[in-house]
């Protein structure tokens, strides 16, 4: 029998982000939001066109890997990352993210915005990687219905310590359930992170009234 062999390749792809608001001569605030496991970023933009402005931009990109949610046809989403070639996929996406922010800087009138940069589901663990490994300027980190990968609970020295985070989980969520979020906070502040904590009355969701209250900040 032939041994087999692993082998890795850099090719360039094209990757595709959605963005709403912005048009004003000096933009105010940028959110760069980052959809969940299965949807795509043309759908999850969507949530947001309720806190869209000519000041507000909303920025939407979409993960890398997209696919049939069902069998080989029909509904289609989208993946940051899955455990098979992990630190890969988790390399490739930082490297997307990071070119994301080199484009928009370059089209937009951001440089003195406040950046607000929200993750939710799997998403919310992709920000958190983006921020740890990146000099990325955010005023505060909103993480929706996901949490800080372990990886980054474990490191001493996480840029995260230093930034505001936000924790936001609807008390009817069907995967994180409240005993769950209580013990991923302690781990939190055992390992050094300031992590503010909100709850609404509502599922796995962008819960609208939460969301208006947030961009009032």
């Amino acid at each position: 029998m032939q041994n087999i062999k692993t082998h890795h390749i850099t090719t360039p792809r094209s990757a595709r982000f959605m963005s709403m608001g912005g048009g004003a001569e000096k933009i105010h605030s940028i959110w760069i939001v980052c959809h969940g496991y299965g949807q795509l970023a043309s759908d999850f933009i969507r949530s947001f066109e309720d806190i869209a402005s000519s000041e507000r931009l909303i920025v939407a990109p979409e993960g890398l890997s997209r696919f049939y949610l069902s069998g080989t046809d029909g509904r289609i989403g989208a993946s940051w990352m899955t455990r098979e070639e992990r630190d890969n996929e988790i390399r490739d996406y930082l490297g997307y993210l990071n070119r994301l922010w080199e484009e928009l800087q370059q089209t937009y009138p951001i440089h003195n915005a406040a950046v607000h940069i929200l993750g939710f589901s799997q998403g919310a663990a992709a920000v958190c990687r983006w921020v740890h490994h990146n000099r990325v300027p955010c005023q505060r980190i909103i993480l929706w219905g996901g949490g800080i990968p372990p990886e980054i609970i474990a490191s001493p020295d996480s840029r995260l310590k230093s930034l505001p985070l936000l924790a936001v989980v609807g008390n009817r969520d069907q995967y994180l359930s409240p005993e769950l979020v209580k013990t991923e906070l302690a781990k939190y502040e055992q390992a050094g992170f300031s992590v503010e904590y909100r709850s609404f009355p509502g599922g796995h969701v962008i819960d609208q009234a939460v969301l208006a209250d947030l961009a009032k900040g």
